[in-house]
């Protein structure tokens, strides 16, 4: 029987160490844990051993839970004399603070809460696997609890890693095999094996069957049930129209990494380095994807759920080729208004399109080839100024543009989809740009009108020298020139500009009633010393660039707070969505248009080897901002402090980058990505400044191996002096008893340290039969030859009477002969007799099991 138990100690530690290694290592691959799985299961293996050494039997149990008492209480008191109870307990919150929010996406991996967090899971579903595998053993549990642990990971589409669920399959059936063992073992009781024999025995039978599952020849059609596969289509399709992960149809920075998915803003930020885009430029160029016009006080959203179509089937057309009168397309009229603008700001100037002065040659036009890789969407990426679009390789794709000006298909597109583009890109550091843009304010086109007016109405002096036409190759979508093709007054065209100019400042200084006053105040403090809409408009841009941290871990946002007023009052750091959403909000609030802006950004370099090909991944995901500018239109604006002089080509701004950036080393490369911005040529050679180091770390590793090294000790210490202890209070209780009570239950024992060396009863054997067996034994081990058998001993030996004084173990075993069978009374001398036998009986199972062995067994186990 005590070979059994063995079995059944070893059988339920392997069993609980390998399951609870399958969901441990799952949820830790899902939580994007850089684990090493050999570690991980010795860690848990460790574990298990403890809670089966703890949890033992009653009186184990019972000491260790008085141990974690007194070590909590111990602890208490050293933390509140050492005046860490404050420390302690803001730790612990934020501890706790931080597995929500990066489990739900506001935060990432820093500092070592990801190994307080993976050595948290370890105990807390080795204890969860131990109960019901070796205490009280229940197949449900298991089942449910595992199986839901990978249900739950496939629908969300976190299962990183496959082998987790292949060991889970494959010890699973060991579980249902031993629940059957065990339930048949209820009604026909079985003596002869236990569960950890059958266990043992169950392993190959289920790795076979799992060998076998992959080995064997698949079906050429899927088994097909009917009911079953509706009923599962129905919850599929449900999980995608509801969890978050899901594939989506249109861009957006969060579903390359950067913060959740929707819902709200920031987040943690998952860099993902796939490529996904390959640009082919002159010029450094921002691709936008998506824009908007609603601020929530949580996040952005479209001002309207419908997509406009361009009633146009793109086959190498013109974006907007239809007349912008008769079908208002907002992204042509912009293009126009930045190509007829600059004569209305400044009537000494020509179209941009014609511009050869040096001094005013503030735009270029590019011709840009865009090809998808490693992304699928409906979304088109275009520069600010897109004059046409040309989609060759397709026919029969619509395109819809969104009601804040983004441009998309009716289809998803992915690898290899290419596109050209031709557009106007602006150097925004052009001094003559800038005094444009500082001639700008609302109403500048009806006073233009208002002087249009007055000369139609002196005809001598108007000369209609600007004028609206589409060009005849449709290469350019819009262009002023002199009198061509079908010409369109000027006075029409500026009426149009008038009209859209006060649409765009009816949609776009939307606020939410509860941003708070603080936020409009400190936009009026920014901007109180400026008089013109741009200089305030770069002040804002500065204000952020220059005052607030960029990182990729910015922490969390509550979810009462308003979002851009607690980053730009508390929180004080970000990324790229904290600046633009910030500089959005900041914008309107001094009463000028802005909307915010998704897309991508170009790399450092190019390609090696190549002058104008990128390969743009979704670690350039970016946002920034548009600010409209009656006269020129939407323009672009930079806030984010590691990309506002890169933007600019020019180095007015020294970034500073939060502490902190890079305790996950994930992001080593993405900074030195940003040192790259910085240095890239046409920058001055400013590195980014030195992280510097925490002056602590929330919680060290060496806090964490410390607590759980000192734990592992006290709970060693403490079942090794209980079982020393109930050593010393089993033989005080012997010499108390009466003699005949004494006799027998230090039998019991004796019977039992014996079974522990192989020498249990046998079934059927008498004691006086079992004490001469044993006793032969005692005496072969003590006096046997090398290489002699018992057989070969016992016929050397002549006169094994004069030997059995030696072993004593036949003279104690009348005595409880005497004691369980006979009505005699048993004497003050037989009993000491008796009593003494122990510490004899204790050297000989030293001997023969060996000191480790014997420490275990009596000291860690307490079977001696």
């Amino acid at each position: 029987m005590e070979k059994q138990k063995i079995k059944n100690f070893i059988s339920d530690l392997t069993l609980s160490a390998i399951m609870s290694f399958s969901l441990v290592y799952a949820m830790i691959t899902s939580l994007v844990f850089d684990r090493n799985p050999l570690g991980l299961f010795g860690i848990i293996l460790v574990v298990t051993l403890i809670f089966s050494i703890a949890f033992f039997n009653r009186v184990t149990t019972l000491v260790s839970i008085i141990s974690l008492t007194v070590l909590s209480v111990i602890s208490g008191i050293i933390v509140y004399f050492m005046d860490y109870t404050e420390r302690v307990a803001e730790e612990v919150k934020e501890f706790i603070i931080w597995i929500y929010d990066y489990i739900v996406g506001y935060d990432i991996a820093k500092g070592n809460y990801p190994v307080c967090l993976t050595i948290l899971l370890c105990v807390s579903v080795s204890l969860y696997v131990f109960i019901f595998t070796g205490k009280f053993y229940s197949f449900p549990a298991i089942l449910i609890f595992g199986a839901g642990t990978f249900v739950i990971q496939w629908a969300y589409g976190i299962m990183v890693s496959i082998i987790p669920f292949y060991i889970f399959v494959l010890i699973i059936p060991v579980y249902y095999m031993r629940h059957v063992f065990r339930k048949n073992a209820q009604i026909d009781a079985n003596n002869f094996e236990g569960h950890g024999t059958f266990t043992a025995w169950m392993f190959p039978v289920s790795a076979l069957i799992f060998i076998i599952a992959f080995i064997f020849t698949t079906f050429t059609q899927p088994i097909k049930i009917e009911w079953l596969d509706t009923k599962i289509t129905q919850v599929i399709n449900y999980i995608e129209e509801t969890l978050p992960g899901k594939t989506v149809d249109y861009f957006s920075v969060a579903s390359t990494g950067f913060g959740r998915d929707k819902g709200r803003l920031g987040g943690r930020v998952r860099l993902d380095d796939s490529i996904a885009l390959v640009v082919e430029t002159p010029r450094n160029i921002y691709l936008k994807g998506a824009s908007y016009g609603i601020y929530t006080g949580l996040s952005w959203e479209e001002s309207e759920e419908d997509l406009y179509p361009t009633s146009v089937n793109v086959t190498g057309n013109v974006i907007a080729g239809q007349d912008i009168f008769e079908n208002q397309n907002n992204i042509a009229i912009d293009l126009m208004e930045c190509s007829l603008g600059p004569v209305v700001l400044d009537e000494s100037s020509i179209p941009f399109t014609e511009n050869k002065d040096p001094q005013k040659r503030h735009v270029y036009k590019d011709d840009i080839k865009i090809t998808y890789q490693e992304i699928s969407l409906k979304s088109l990426f275009l520069p600010l100024k897109a004059a046409s679009l040309n989609i060759s390789q397709e026919e029969g794709i619509s395109l819809f543009i969104s009601s804040n000006d983004a441009l998309s298909m009716d289809k998803r597109k992915g690898s290899g989809f290419t596109y050209s583009v031709t557009s106007y890109n602006f150097d925004y550091g052009n001094d003559y740009f800038k005094d444009l843009l500082r001639k700008s304010k609302k109403g500048l086109y009806r006073e233009y009108l208002s002087r249009l007016y007055q000369m139609v109405s002196n005809e001598d002096d108007y000369q209609p020298a600007f004028l609206y036409s589409v060009s005849p190759d449709n290469s350019i979508m819009v262009s002023c020139s002199a009198i061509s093709g079908n010409p369109v007054d000027l006075t029409r065209l500026i009426s149009l500009l008038a009209l859209h100019s006060d649409y765009v400042y009816s949609k776009y200084l939307q606020l939410p009633d509860t941003l708070p006053d603080r936020v409009k105040e400190l936009a009026t403090d920014i901007t109180r010393n400026f008089d013109n809409n741009y200089d305030k408009v770069k002040a804002i841009e500065n204000y952020l660039a220059e005052n607030y941290l960029y990182t990729l871990n910015p922490g969390r946002t509550p979810k009462e707070r308003d979002f851009v007023d607690y980053f730009l009052f508390e929180l004080q750091k970000g990324y790229c969505t904290y600046y633009a959403s910030a500089m959005t909000v900041l914008t309107r609030c001094i009463g000028l248009p802005a909307r915010y802006v998704e897309g991508y950004i170009l790399p450092p370099k190019p390609v090696e080897n190549t002058f104008r090909t990128y390969h743009v991944t979704n670690q350039q995901a970016h946002a920034w901002v548009e600010v409209y500018f009656e006269g020129f239109g939407w323009v672009p604006f930079e806030p984010t402090s590691p990309f506002t002089s890169p933007f600019y080509s020019s180095y007015e701004v020294v970034p500073e980058v939060a502490e902190g950036f890079l305790d996950d080393l994930l992001y080593e490369k993405y900074y030195e990505m940003l040192e790259e911005y910085r240095n890239k040529p046409g920058n001055i050679d400013i590195d980014l400044p030195a992280l510097p180091e925490p002056d602590e770390k929330v919680i060290s590793m060496e806090m964490i191996l410390a607590g759980f090294a000192s734990l592992l000790i006290v709970l060693l210490i403490s079942v090794i002096m209980f079982n020393y202890s109930r050593g010393k209070v089993r033989l005080y209780n012997l010499r108390k008893l009466e003699p005949r009570e004494s006799v027998l239950e230090a039998f019991k024992y004796y019977f039992k340290v014996l079974a522990l060396q192989g020498l249990g009863i046998k079934p059927g054997e008498t004691p006086s039969e079992y004490s001469h067996r044993v006793s032969n034994q005692i005496l072969f081990e003590r006096f046997g030859h090398k290489g002699e058998s018992l057989s070969q001993f016992m016929d050397r030996i002549n006169n094994l009477k004069s030997l059995y004084n030696q072993s004593r173990f036949i003279s104690v075993t009348e005595i409880f002969v005497k004691a369980r069978y006979s009505l005699e009374e048993i004497t003050e001398k037989e009993k000491q007799l008796v009593y003494s036998y122990h510490e004899s009986l204790e050297m000989q199972a030293r001997d023969n099991l060996g000191k480790i062995r014997f420490f275990i067994y009596k000291y860690l186990l307490g079977w001696i």
